[in-house]
């Protein structure tokens, strides 16, 4: 069994011991419920100082045992390398500095570090410690000269409150304040690059939020255009090689919603390979240089890149296919089965062996799967061709879809 979902284990054993609901106990040792949900499952590991506060509410110290897990789910979790929000998180990363207590302790002598301050930020939102994340950020802007960081800041503690709109005016207002100079120094560059990837994601996160919160399509799609704009006008200053794969994921939606679809897939499915060609070249350099092999993107994330990249080509054949219904003419066949085989063999290669059916990922790669075979067997319907075979395909898709949804 996994190591956190033992440790997570564990906790609930305090917790049950206790008779106490998730909420109660959570409020107990200070953290949110939903976040003690995730540690129980195995989703999150807790840091040292929680175990301490677990513990000492039955009046014990943490069992050896228990730090034993903690350290193996530890070495895991930098195993498996979590997906990174940013270039200067995930330098945080390689440099073992992503860890709550030397954060806080590194932020004691230099409050002004932004790099600290935004991986301390993140690494309080992964624990649902969003007071102490608004704490955080509003501290951190005593010590700030720079108006454009300030701005950033600023906006990024509106995010915490999902005020999306105040929010990206602010990231706005910080990425003014470049305009001022007309030339700017590399480092002027390469920050304002940074400042113009975080207004992208904001923007990408709005759309998100948009179109499953609000259901509201023409907001999700404004949003997403902008975010493209964003992206692009970042990519002018700076190519930093971990902005790509979320630069990729706004093709996918603006295909999946309508916008100019055929152009849009085509261009999700060239960013996410150049995505997986980074990723080589990245471990390649690293291999070669006799350094430690870590790929830039996590496992769970490259499959992810792959079933929507299967899902994306079995859209292209869809959209071939429905272009000759409507023209009445005759399918073209080798452009439609180009597509599919694409798309299959990407499947074919690719199946999340290695993946907990616990993680996102997986739910992701089943899901397209089952998309994928969906669309394969409506065109063979209407050519009179086998098409029962894939529905079963699509069928076992979502059965494994549905099965990672119970385990969430």
């Amino acid at each position: 069994m996994q190591t956190s979902i033992k440790l997570g284990e564990e906790i609930k054993k305090v917790r049950t011991s206790l008779n106490l609901d998730q909420k109660d106990f959570a409020k107990l040792i200070g953290i949110t419920n939903v976040y003690l949900s995730n540690i129980e499952k195995g989703k999150k590991i807790p840091s040292q100082d929680l175990l301490t506060k677990v513990f000492k509410v039955i009046n014990q110290e943490i069992p050896q045992e228990i730090l034993e897990l903690l350290n193996t789910s530890h070495s895991d979790k930098k195993n498996k390398s979590e997906n990174i929000s940013n270039n200067i998180i995930y330098s945080l990363q390689e440099n073992g500095l992503y860890d709550y207590a030397k954060l806080k302790e590194s932020l004691k002598t230099e409050p002004d570090n932004i790099a600290l301050i935004l991986g301390f930020l993140s690494i309080l939102k992964e624990q649902g410690k969003l007071e102490e994340a608004r704490q955080h950020l509003l501290q951190s802007l005593i010590h700030i000269k720079k108006e454009e960081i300030k701005r950033w800041l600023e906006a990024s503690y509106f995010l915490l409150e999902r005020n999306f709109v105040t929010a990206i005016e602010l990231m706005k207002k910080s990425i003014e304040i470049f305009s001022l100079n007309t030339e700017l120094t590399f480092e002027e560059k390469k920050s304002k690059a940074g400042l113009l990837f975080e207004l992208a994601n904001m923007y990408f996160e709005y759309g998100y939020d948009a179109y499953n919160s609000k259901f509201d399509q023409a907001l999700a799609i404004e949003c997403f255009t902008n975010s493209q704009k964003y992206f692009s006008e970042q990519r002018e200053l700076s190519k930093e090689p971990s902005y790509e794969m979320y630069y990729a994921n706004v093709f996918w939606w603006l295909a999946f919603l309508g916008v100019d679809s055929q152009n849009n897939w085509l261009s999700y499915i060239d960013k996410a390979e150049n995505v997986l060609l980074i990723n080589h070249e990245q471990t390649m350099k690293k291999s070669l240089t006799g350094k430690p092999s870590k790929s830039m993107y996590s496992e769970h994330y490259l499959m992810q890149v792959i079933s929507a990249m299967a899902e994306s080509y079995a859209q292209l054949a869809k959209i071939e296919f429905n272009k000759s219904l409507s023209n009445q003419e005759n399918p073209d066949s080798q452009k439609i089965n180009y597509y599919l085989k694409k798309g299959e063999l990407l499947l074919v290669q690719h199946a999340p062996l290695r993946i907990l059916p616990e993680r996102r990922e997986y739910y992701n790669f089943y899901f397209s799967y089952s998309c994928f075979y969906s669309i394969k067997a409506e065109i063979n319907s209407y050519l009179n061709q086998d098409y029962n075979s894939y529905l079963d395909l699509c069928e076992k898709g979502l059965e494994e879809a549905v099965f990672s949804d119970n385990k969430n």
